[in-house]
């Protein structure tokens, strides 16, 4: 398993280079299952992580919310698209 170290490197790497994460995509691609831990070590780092709840689908083809979490402007800020 990745160190408290590794996994918050992973996850700051993921946001600069992605539109946002959600708990199901760190678990998936990052092997992260803490993710709002990780979040909170960035934050005390001094990164401007944003945050909100999304809609997504479901297996049964209704949707349910997740929060994600993105670096306003790290490639795109969700707060530009509302």
């Amino acid at each position: 398993m990745a160190s408290t170290m590794k996994q918050t490197e992973l996850v700051k790497a993921y946001l600069e280079n992605h539109y946002g994460i959600t708990a199901k995509q760190a678990m998936e691609e990052l092997g992260i299952y803490r993710l709002g831990a990780r979040i909170w070590d960035l934050k005390q780092q001094g990164l401007p992580i944003k945050s909100a709840m999304i809609d997504v689908p479901t297996r049964n083809g209704e949707t349910t919310k997740v929060k994600m979490y993105w670096l306003p402007g790290k490639p795109y800020d969700m707060e530009g698209k509302r």
